[in-house]
């Protein structure tokens, strides 16, 4: 072996072509001269030679640290990787450090998951990180990060995956993956992050039983986003489950996701041929409403428009929906709204005698309403 060193370290490898620099490489890494091997690997870029052998070489060396970053080390699991050569040493030294495209990285990590690799916190911070920066799809990192959630350390991590999730399913670009909302609900109790608490609304908009403490949830949080002007589609998924406010229960909702900064525009064309145009209004990043009130009955015709754009970015129809006259509590529902969708009723049902019932006490109660308010 002495002797065999001696004549290898005497050879000059510049003179000498890939092939014979592949033999005499497998030879150093068969005689375990690791550092020299590798030196001469990294030098001359010998790619040819046997891949379980160079698996082995870079084994040997991570095994002596694979705690730092090297970049050569991280070149030659790359390239063993993509030929289809791995073992746990390079999965678990790729999933830490690989610096490349998420979906390489993606593809290391759960490879390095389903063969019990170990994986640094720091490789699932990375991985975590690297998609919300590049604004991945993060449904397929759910399960990544619910077992962070139960014990990483990086909470601003967390709490900026939750709001990225949140915003996802309230813009409808992504479903709520199953275990996260439950995460969501838990955030959102103890911050006021609006993101996650829009998104605990929407999920509970397409549920159909509530507890106490739920109801009492969602009606505080109803209350306080219509108060202030901003009112979602979901919202009309309470309808008959919660007792929910006027603008949600009657009015008819117009949401548009736009991301591209503009000021959006609705057209409004009227069954008598009459236009108008109103600007839409932003109630969350990126996401436009227009609300209005129609009557039984009435259907509009609309297109919305971004900037001073001549083709919509969508068109479609509004049509009053069937009211219904009383809330889940049993309370009268906006009675003059009602009213007037009752007078509508009866008249397109040819009720004569209801109709002028209703005339009459719709008269009476704008008569009280007057007298009421004459003193203001």
């Amino acid at each position: 072996d002495l002797l065999l060193e001696e004549v290898i370290q005497s050879i000059d490898f510049q003179y000498l072509t890939q092939e014979r620099r592949a033999g005499i490489l497998q030879t150093m890494i068969q005689h375990e001269w690791k550092d020299e091997a590798l030196g001469v690997l990294k030098k001359y870029e010998i790619t040819s030679c046997s891949r379980k052998l160079l698996l082995l070489l870079i084994t040997w060396k991570l095994e002596e640290d694979r705690e730092h970053f090297e970049p050569y080390y991280m070149k030659l699991c790359s390239f063993l990787y993509q030929g289809g050569i791995k073992n746990n040493q390079i999965l678990s030294y790729l999933a830490d450090f690989y610096m490349g495209s998420i979906s390489v990285l993606f593809d290391i990590y759960e490879t390095a998951r389903k063969n019990g690799a170990e994986i640094s916190d720091g490789g699932t911070e990375r991985l975590l990180g690297q998609a919300l920066f590049v604004e991945d799809d993060l449904e397929k990192y759910a399960d990544i990060f619910l077992d962070y959630y139960e014990y990483g350390a990086n909470r601003i991590l967390v709490k900026a995956f939750l709001g990225c999730i949140s915003y996802g399913y309230l813009t409808e670009k992504c479903q709520m993956p199953e275990g996260i909302w439950e995460k969501i609900r838990r955030e959102g109790l103890s911050e006021e992050n609006q993101s996650m608490i829009l998104a605990s609304l929407r999920y509970y908009a397409g549920m159909d039983e509530y507890t106490e403490a739920e109801k009492e949830y969602i009606g505080y949080h109803l209350s306080h986003f219509v108060s202030t002007g901003r009112i979602f589609s979901f919202m009309k998924g309470f309808i008959g489950k919660v007792e929910i406010p006027f603008e949600v229960l009657h009015g008819s909702i117009i949401q548009l996701y736009y991301s591209r900064s503009k000021d959006l525009y609705i057209e409004l064309t009227h069954e008598d041929g009459e236009k108008e145009v109103c600007q839409m209004k932003p109630v969350f990043e990126d996401i436009y409403v227009y609300q209005t009130l129609l009557f039984r009955g009435e259907t509009v015709h609309y297109q919305i428009f971004a900037g001073a754009g001549s083709r919509p970015v969508r068109q479609g129809v509004i049509r009053a929906a069937e009211e219904e006259e009383t809330t889940e509590t049993g309370q009268e529902a906006a009675a003059f709204y009602e009213m007037v969708n009752q007078m509508i009723r009866a008249k397109e049902d040819g009720e004569e005698e209801v109709l002028h019932q209703l005339v009459r006490k719709y008269r009476s109660m704008q008569e009280v309403s007057g007298k009421l308010f004459d003193p203001l």
